[in-house]
């Protein structure tokens, strides 16, 4: 495998410049509302986040393509597809699992904090 990661350091940069105010918003909301609008949005910041350790973009690894910075790239090799989609599955799962986990959390303070 050529690469270990399917986007480059602007791509991983413009990602936390969406990802984090959006991971926020959706944190501080699901404490403050039950709305399950807070819960997408912080899967949303989540699943956006996460992209930047791992070095891979979901979208493009579902496609089968890589962008290094230059634009996308097809990839060709299917191991290498078949890498990273892997590795996008685990992201997103990762990403679930988070927001199960904030979704826990917030109805727990709801349940007993705000009693």
């Amino acid at each position: 495998m050529e690469t270990a990661c399917n986007i480059g350091p602007s791509q991983q940069r413009r990602r936390l410049i969406v990802g984090m105010p959006l991971l926020f918003a959706g944190v501080v909301a699901s404490f403050l509302t039950r709305s399950v609008l807070a819960q997408l949005i912080a899967f949303l910041g989540l699943l956006t986040v996460l992209q930047v350790p791992t070095q891979t973009c979901v979208a493009l690894a579902l496609r089968g393509e890589k962008n290094l910075d230059q634009g996308p790239v097809r990839l060709d090799d299917p191991a290498e597809i078949a890498f990273f989609r892997r590795r996008a599955l685990q992201v997103v799962a990762l990403a679930l699992l988070a927001t199960l986990l904030l979704w826990a959390a917030s109805r727990a303070w709801f349940r007993f904090a705000r009693a």
